[in-house]
């Protein structure tokens, strides 16, 4: 759910947005904003069939994408199997520009910053970190990958309730 100043803002021809990425692995947390990422990098794919053709219980995966602008921070990160935590930040409230100093330094007044409101894209889990000498470009899948395993393991004996049915699935996966 958004507010409703987002929802008259996002319809508007012209939008300012943020991105922010926190990403939780084992030495740590990063917490990466715009500039962290290769511009226009970010791709998000979702679908709510894994195929063409309509299926019944069939379910997709959402995944992303992004580019790191290489730093000596992530140096000996294991970015695999770590935890990535998007958003996208639409600017509500501009901030108050001060000039203190001279009219081409502005900064903004205490008190009077930016106002964003942060939509989260979800929780994914990094399958794939190719690094280079400048980039390192992150594929990650959602939680739904934990549920790609075959049902044949369940031990349910049925008939059962969709309840008893649906907790089972969550205990297998």
């Amino acid at each position: 759910p958004v507010s409703d100043d987002y929802k008259n803002i996002i319809s508007q021809s012209e939008v300012t947005v943020r991105l922010r990425i926190r990403i939780e692995h084992d030495k740590g947390t990063l917490n990466l904003t715009d500039k962290d990422v290769e511009l226009g990098s970010l791709i998000m794919y979702d679908a709510t069939q894994p195929g063409d053709n309509f299926t019944i219980g069939g379910t997709y995966a959402t995944n992303i994408e992004f580019t790191l602008v290489n730093k000596d921070k992530y140096d000996g990160i294991n970015f695999i199997g770590a935890k990535v935590y998007p958003s996208v930040g639409l600017l509500i409230e501009e901030g108050i520009d001060a000039h203190f100093i001279q009219p081409s330094q502005p900064s903004k007044y205490d008190g009077y910053e930016d106002v964003y409101e942060d939509v989260p894209l979800g929780v994914f889990n990094i399958d794939i970190a190719d690094e280079t000498r400048n980039t390192i470009r992150i594929k990650a899948i959602d939680n739904m990958i934990f549920l790609d395993k075959p049902y044949s393991l369940s031990k349910l004996s049925y008939p059962a309730t969709l309840y008893q049915i649906y907790t089972n699935i969550c205990n297998i996966a």
